[in-house]
């Protein structure tokens, strides 16, 4: 299914057709593949049919990164980076939720 959510998206071998990705994507999401949430994500992100909706892209991209998908973490992160769809927040957090104080290893490097 996943698959086909990138050649309907990409239009590969197909006319492309953004809603028949996002129809394709949440077949697999419902099923619990973690990339086709990811994908999801990207979809509602990017809005290329529809206007963004940052706040379900988020939903989705937390869906996944919960279930390990890295690119997913990433994009969350630049959410956070950047408050689109959430309150900017640039602290690291613990898996409860609480902040924790940035040190040597989590703090962004310095740029001269």
């Amino acid at each position: 299914m996943v698959s086909l959510v990138s050649l309907y998206a990409d239009g590969q071998g197909v006319v492309q057709d953004f809603a028949k990705a996002r129809e394709w994507a949440e077949k697999a999401a419902d099923k619990g593949d973690a990339r086709a949430m990811a994908q999801l994500g990207w979809l509602y992100a990017n809005g290329p049919d529809v206007a963004p909706d940052y706040a379900k892209a988020r939903e989705w991209y937390e869906k996944a990164a919960d279930k390990g998908d890295a690119y997913a973490m990433a994009q969350l992160g630049w959410f956070y980076s950047k408050g689109q769809g959430v309150v900017q927040d640039f602290l690291p957090r613990r898996a409860s939720g609480t902040r924790r104080p940035l040190t040597r290893a989590t703090r962004p490097p310095r740029h001269s």
